[in-house]
This record gives structure tokens, C-alpha cells and sequence, in this order.
């Protein structure tokens, strides 16, 4: 028995089991949305926007994920904390369809670090303009992480899930 499905009237699907002992429940609002996942002790909610984006998520051991949107749907905000202390936040600008500037991100040691436009063009370059050089010329490159620290901390000690 590798893996085996099972599924609601609805076609939702309701369990998954394995031969590993792998046994995990799963929950759904009256939209056919997941809201919520349980495995033993542990366990994961969902809270849903108006439209049915997730907004909020909380996982066993007081992990909880905020994340705002603004009306065309992206994110402009996301917050993680644990036992309600904020761990991470990352705060997005849109600009002309890219992500124009501020995305932050806090490294083990609580140093601030931020990345700029995660895709960056020449009409919607980085705003810090103290990037990284990417073979000696400026980065208005697409897919490009342009990451500007703001506190001196080396490279290794970035831990974040851009």
C-alpha cells in the first residue's frame, strides 16, 4: 500500500494514508477550499480573504502566518511568529505589474536586511541603486535578486525564504 486517497462525496479530498504510518486528515470550507490539515498532534488552519486567498495560518506550537493583499490580490505583507512574538515580515510594493522596493527580512541575529525589486527592468529598477554590480554593469535584469544589506552581516548568516 504506497499511498492511498480517500475522498468525500463532493470529491474532496478528505485523508491520505501510507504504508510509513503517514495518516493526515484534511479539512474544507463550504467553498471546497482547504481549512484545515491534521496529522497526530500536529495540526494546520486556514483563514481565507472575501475572495479566498489565505489571510491568515496557524500551525501547532502557536505558529501563526499574516498575510495581506491589496484589490488586484498580491501580497503586500507577511508576518510569521511563534508564541506570539513576530519572528519575520516582509512588506511588498507594487509598481507597474514588479515588485518596485521593500522586502524585509530578519537574519537569525536580528539583522534587518532588505531585497529589492525581485524583478527588476529598467523601468522599474532597483530603488536603493546600491546594488550588487552583476558583471560590472548595473542589474536591470529580469529574475535578478538584488539584496541590499543594511547592517553589516556576511552572506552565509542570510537565512531567508526568498
Amino acid at each position: 500500500m504506497p499511498r492511498v486517497r480517500t475522498f468525500d462525496p463532493t470529491g474532496r479530498h478528505v485523508h491520505t494514508a501510507s504504508s510509513l504510518g503517514a495518516s493526515v486528515d484534511y479539512g474544507h470550507d463550504g467553498q471546497g477550499r482547504l481549512q484545515e490539515m491534521s496529522s497526530g498532534e500536529w495540526s494546520a488552519k486556514w483563514l481565507r480573504d472575501s475572495v479566498g486567498l489565505e489571510a491568515e495560518r496557524h500551525l501547532t506550537g502557536g505558529v501563526h502566518v499574516t498575510t495581506r493583499r491589496d484589490r488586484f490580490g498580491r501580497e503586500t505583507y507577511k508576518s510569521v511568529g511563534a508564541r506570539n512574538v513576530e519572528q519575520f515580515r516582509r512588506r511588498y510594493t507594487w509598481n507597474m505589474g514588479n515588485i518596485a522596493e521593500s522586502m524585509y527580512a530578519y537574519s537569525r541575529q536580528n539583522a534587518r536586511l532588505r531585497a529589492c525589486n525581485l524583478r527588476q527592468t529598467e523601468t522599474a529598477p532597483c530603488p536603493c541603486r546600491s546594488c550588487l554590480p552583476l558583471k560590472g554593469r548595473s542589474q536591470f535584469v529580469d529574475n535578478v535578486f538584488c539584496f541590499c544589506l543594511l547592517v553589516s552581516i556576511k552572506w552565509r548568516n542570510f537565512e531567508g525564504d526568498f
